[in-house]
C-alpha cells in the first residue's frame, strides 16, 4: 500500500512540475509578445495607451514569474 501511495505522490509531483513549466512557458510567451508591442510603439506603430497597458501586463507577469524580485537589493 505504501508503494502505491509513493508512486501516486511521485506522479502528482511530476504532473505539477510539468504544469508549472507550461505556465512558465506561457509567461515567457506573453512577455515576448508584450516586448514586441513595446518595440512597435517605439517605432511609432502603436498608440501610447496600448503600450502603457502592455507594460503593466508585462510587469504583472514578471512579478508572477519571479516573486520577490522587486524586493531584491
Amino acid at each position: 500500500m505504501d508503494c502505491i501511495r509513493s508512486n501516486n505522490y511521485a506522479q502528482n509531483v511530476l504532473t505539477g512540475a510539468r504544469e508549472l513549466q507550461q505556465i512558465n512557458n506561457q509567461i515567457t510567451s506573453l512577455q515576448n509578445q508584450a516586448q514586441m508591442l513595446i518595440t512597435k510603439q517605439e517605432l511609432g506603430e502603436l498608440p501610447f495607451f496600448v503600450v502603457t497597458a502592455t507594460r503593466a501586463v508585462d510587469s504583472a507577469y514578471a512579478a508572477v514569474a519571479h516573486p520577490g524580485a522587486a524586493y531584491r537589493i
